[in-house]
């Protein structure tokens, strides 16, 4: 329980609005992280592991996580993760439909045999149509080949995110991520686009507006 509550520090730091309040966040979760492997070195067969998977934890869920959080504080900010989400969701659907239909190139069979390149394309056809539609409903002043690029690179980066979470289920030997969600693989299936998309996205507008995000 310690473990899980040190790895919310940065999703807690992200609610400043602030980046550093995130990282502020992270460090005092590793810190802790640190602390409390030390203090009960003795209880743990794999001292090591403890480390290195919580470690992992807190910068994959725990600080990618933060992420959602400083968009919505940003102008704009429920737009955007409402793109997010179009671009995520979409490309799941599509992606999948596609692939059921016309899928034939495995896109990385040693890591999830079922997906293709045939259903990547199509997920990428599927997240740019429902992103032109938040673009024109709650995003109309950014520009249309600003909105392309985006869909493009995060649509490439949900995928990644999709295969990495299959990476780690097949790490730890397991289907599901959870049981939270029948059906769908767990909730963590659910977000692992999200969870690399998200913190790019936050930096893709810092980079688009200059603003000075703190």
């Amino acid at each position: 329980m310690p473990l899980i509550l040190f790895g919310l520090l940065p999703l807690i730091g992200a609610y400043s609005g602030e980046a550093t309040g995130v990282l502020c966040g992270l460090t005092l979760a590793l810190v802790a992280l640190l602390l409390h492997t030390i203090s009960r070195y003795a209880n743990f067969a794999q001292p090591y592991d403890v480390i290195s998977r919580g470690g992992f934890g807190y910068l994959y869920l725990g600080l990618c996580t933060a992420y959602l959080v400083l968009l919505m504080a940003l102008p704009q900010g429920r737009a955007w993760l409402l793109l997010l989400t179009a671009i995520t969701a979409a490309s799941d659907t599509a992606a999948f439909y596609t692939g059921s239909k016309f899928g034939k190139n495995k896109l990385c069979p040693a890591i999830s045999p079922g997906k293709t390149w045939e259903g990547f394309a199509g997920g990428l056809v599927g997240s740019l149509g429902a992103s032109l539609l938040v673009r024109h409903f709650f995003l109309p002043e950014q520009g249309l080949v600003w909105i392309c690029l985006i869909v493009l690179l995060l649509g490439c980066l949900g995928a990644a995110g999709d295969l990495s979470e299959s990476v780690i289920k097949r790490a730890f030997g397991v289907k599901d991520s959870g049981s939270l969600l029948p059906g769908h693989g767990g909730l963590l299936d659910r977000i692992d686009s999200l969870l690399l998309t998200a913190p790019v996205l936050y930096y893709l507008l810092y980079l688009q507006t200059g603003l000075c995000f703190p």
